[in-house]
């Protein structure tokens, strides 16, 4: 009988019977790279031989677009899928309810040794975690010490969950892209020591209270890394994101920060976070500036004279020299003119989206005639998008005001003109001219008014607004005279 040949010598016989460029580790890792793109690949290629199979592996554990693969590697019956409650299954039909059946001990975690290189989790919030498996949650800082995304965004999280949850993330050291729907104060206060942390997006308010602050020293700075920052869903209004940048010591120099507001809105609440948005961020960096204020809460309040955005409200800004994007979206009035609108935007010389209610107009009538709406496009010359509101009924001539003159080749960055609920007059043909004069050549872009969802239904309701509304297709079907 012929003998039998050990593991060791088939092992070898099997890796000189490979292409040699295959027996190089990081080749196997580049080919696996190449198909992270296609799992199905991906894990018929980790069947094919042991060389490629770690390479594969760590490709399709880097990514998980959910918790059930890691759920799934679990011993067999330490989790079970728990019927569904009828009142979240009414609010949140596809959540899944697990629980664990008994605590769980050191043996069930070292099953787990591929996850720790798992680098990103994408929106587990498909799913929910009660009792046993909260304990689980608080480990999986430990489980995932790359991990570098996190998306997290199920609302309806419990006070546990978001306590063990925040537990997590303060041992996570290469965090890069944070999601999450809450987070508590203490979690807050280690992201803003975090220095590789880039994107925190995350709703508001922080739960629980702040632990003692770490003031940064001279060579350190709040939130070193972070180039944007979504405070989203402020359950009480705008003053939540407010409280959110005051909590922070220090001043901090993202890039991009955005906040909107599901909360009933008050009058001094959007000044109040501008302002503090102007005193917490460094003004050489800021470039993209948007505030979303809930538009269903309470529209009768809002359109008071008190609710106004005016000069004065956005002054504030004017210190963001390198801002490119500012996009205010409310219900309030809006009552800016030629000169101070011109002064704002002055202040922006690289403004390339200029928005100022692109959904509900500016309800007031507008002061900024057609020579400013000339030299506001004049002032900005990379200007790609702008919502503004004009005054359509005054047609007569008013002295250029100082500005200089867009020309063509600046011309063309133009992409939108919206000027939103403007009123005009019945003398179509002059509107058309001096609309003709305030817009730069070639017209490649897209010049519009009475075009958003809301102020369409507000045209079909209100009579006064359908007029203006068909006043405009008029003038925009009037052949625009050359500049």
């Amino acid at each position: 009988m012929a003998a039998q040949k050990s593991p060791l010598i088939k092992q070898q016989d099997a890796r000189s019977s490979m292409h040699p460029a295959l027996q190089i580790d990081e080749v196997c890792r580049a080919v696996a790279q190449e198909c992270q793109d296609w799992q199905s690949t991906l894990c018929a290629l980790a069947k094919t031989c042991r060389a490629i199979l770690d390479p594969s592996l760590d490709v399709l554990w880097a990514e998980l677009k959910s918790m059930i693969p890691l759920l799934l590697a679990l011993p067999s019956g330490l989790l079970a899928l728990k019927p569904d409650m009828a009142t979240r299954r009414r609010v949140f039909p596809h959540t899944m309810v697990y629980e664990f059946r008994r605590p769980l001990e050191q043996a069930d975690w070292n099953v787990l040794v591929r996850p720790q290189y798992t680098r990103s989790i994408l929106d587990p919030s498909s799913f929910a975690l009660e009792g046993n498996a909260l304990e689980a949650l608080t480990e999986i800082g430990n489980l995932f010490p790359s991990l570098r995304t996190l998306t997290w965004t199920d609302p309806s999280l419990s006070q546990d969950t978001i306590t063990a949850l925040s537990t997590a993330i303060c041992s996570w050291r290469y965090l890069e892209d944070l999601h999450v729907a809450a987070l508590d104060r203490t979690a807050f206060s280690r992201l803003i020591q975090l220095p590789v942390l880039q994107h925190l997006y995350l709703h508001a308010p922080l739960r629980g209270q702040m632990p003692a602050r770490c003031v940064p020293s001279a060579l350190e700075k709040p939130f070193p890394q972070l180039k944007t920052m979504h405070l989203e869903h402020c359950a009480h209004g705008l003053t939540d994101a407010a409280q959110i940048l005051t909590e922070i010591d220090g001043r901090v120099s993202f890039s991009e920060f955005f906040a909107s507001t599901f909360g009933v809105p008050r009058e001094t609440d959007l000044r109040s976070l501008i302002g503090t948005v102007a005193a917490k961020c460094i003004s050489n960096t800021l470039t993209s500036l948007t505030i979303v204020e809930d538009r269903f809460s309470a529209p009768s309040i809002i359109r008071l004279s008190g609710f106004t955005i005016t000069f004065v409200t956005l002054a504030p800004i004017t210190s963001f020299r390198r801002l490119e994007t500012l996009d205010i979206d409310t219900e309030r009035n809006v009552s800016l003119g030629d000169i101070e609108l011109l002064e704002l935007a002055s202040s922006w010389p690289l403004m390339k989206r200029l928005i100022i209610n692109p959904l509900n107009g500016w309800r007031a009538p507008s002061r900024v005639t057609f020579c400013g709406l000339a030299a506001l496009l004049g002032l900005l010359p990379r200007l790609q998008v702008v919502h503004i509101a004009v005054d359509g009924c005054s047609t007569t001539e008013i002295a250029p005001l100082e500005s200089p003159k867009r020309d063509a080749a600046n011309g063309i960055l133009l992409e939108v003109v919206d000027l939103l609920d403007s009123r005009v007059g019945d003398n179509i043909a002059d509107v058309a001219a001096c609309l003709a004069k305030a817009l730069p050549a070639p017209r490649t872009y897209k010049v519009q008014a009475w075009t958003a969802v809301n102020l369409h239904i507000r045209a079909n309701m209100d009579p006064e607004s359908g007029v203006f509304s068909k006043r405009w297709e008029e003038v925009f079907s009037e052949p625009l005279l050359p500049l």
